[in-house]
């Protein structure tokens, strides 16, 4: 079930409680890192306490990057998801052909 984050972390002492989205890139710098945003748990709704932990370089030497409170604040840009539908290209070669049934021809 995907409910926004990967960890729920808190200390009852500190009163402290964190909703965790760790993210990994496998090059230093490069490429993108999503955040999900089911309904209830978006960083924006909870920027208090929703964190995002990012590491770098996880194809070679994995290097965690400092932990960011309330990422909301920093620019995202949305993305639409899209239905997609799909073929097997074997479906597309074979001809059509008519079967015989009991009462004759399908």
């Amino acid at each position: 079930m995907n409910v926004g984050y990967d960890i729920t972390s808190g200390d009852p002492r500190a009163g402290e409680f964190r909703l965790i989205e760790v993210n990994g890139l496998a090059r230093p710098g490069a490429g993108r890192y999503f955040c999900p945003r089911p309904s209830g748990a978006w960083p924006h709704d909870r920027r208090a306490c929703y964190w995002l932990y990012l590491a770098m370089n996880c194809a070679e030497a994995p290097e965690r990057q400092e932990p960011i409170r309330g990422p909301a604040r920093s620019a995202w840009h949305e993305v639409q998801k899209v239905q997609h539908y799909y073929q097997n290209v074997a479906a597309r070669n074979r001809p059509f052909a008519a079967r015989k049934s009991r009462g004759g021809v399908r």
